[in-house]
């Protein structure tokens, strides 16, 4: 976690995954190892609850977004356009979603009061709450925000797939894009591609730009400007549309809880 947190700007949670593993084991040995021994301090203890009652608070407010999210779009409290347009999307919510937070509450509690009282089935039970809360997280809560926050965008990307086509992410870094819209690297050679790539990144290498973090720029550009021979789909946030407007040869197909999607046809 703090390696990704010098060198990733970007803090997306799922960066850092393979760490979950290593330190839920090294957290269950801790607690397996000290119990009998372990005492809560009054720093620890304000610690623990204070980390508790955050993360119930977050996981229940989440999950009322069914009630919540039209008063917080009308309030005007996000300045965020993108993040607006994210939260209108149709996600479908039961409204009991927040029962998903409580159990780590209670989860929390009982994992307290077994180390308070040195009560080890108490701290099974706790655990396995905990297990219950993380599984019932990544299935239920987890997906409903990514419909929120990339959905629309990873939709288009699987329907580029299905096509021999140039697909890339305008004034914005992805990943995904690469991999849901299944590039290969015959979406790399052609000739007048790589060649257009080539000038571009010998300019961007004299204004003191990184050649190898440019490569999806300058092939950006080609898709915008050079000369293509098949469709070329490209994807970018709605608040940026102005600048694709003023492309020629470039149609605006639709745009989709904060995303726009756009497509140039080659010319016969």
């Amino acid at each position: 976690m703090i390696l990704f947190s010098f060198v990733i700007k970007t803090k997306i949670v799922h960066y850092s995954s393979l760490c979950y593993f290593p330190l839920t084991f090294v957290a269950t040995i801790g607690c397996i190892n000290y119990f009998q021994t372990f005492r809560f301090t009054n720093f620890t203890k304000i610690l623990y609850w204070f980390c508790a009652v955050l993360i119930t608070i977050a996981f229940s407010l989440i999950g009322l977004m069914k009630f919540l999210k039209d008063p917080i779009i009308k309030s005007g409290l996000i300045q965020d356009d993108f993040a607006v347009q994210n939260l209108q999307a149709d996600v479908y919510w039961t409204g009991f979603e927040f029962i998903i937070g409580l159990i780590f509450l209670v989860g929390s509690y009982l994992v307290y009061i077994s180390l308070s009282q040195q009560k080890i089935k108490l701290l099974y039970f706790g655990l396995l709450l905990n297990l219950i809360f993380i599984i019932l997280s990544i299935l239920v809560i987890v997906p409903k925000i990514e419909q929120y926050s990339q959905h629309a965008a990873i939709e288009f990307y699987k329907k580029c797939a299905k096509e021999k086509c140039y697909v890339e992410t305008h004034n914005f870094k992805s990943y995904a894009y690469l991999f849901y819209s299944d590039r290969k690297p015959d979406d790399y050679l052609n000739a007048n591609q790589n060649e257009y790539i080539e000038k571009q990144l010998d300019q961007m290498l004299k204004e003191g730009h990184s050649r190898i973090k440019s490569y999806a720029t300058a092939n950006l550009m080609w898709m915008e400007r050079g000369i293509i021979d098949r469709p070329a789909y490209i994807v970018c946030k709605t608040k940026d549309e102005s600048e694709m407007n003023g492309l020629t040869q470039i149609h605006k197909l639709y745009s989709k809880n904060g995303f726009s999607f756009y497509v140039r046809i080659p010319v016969n």
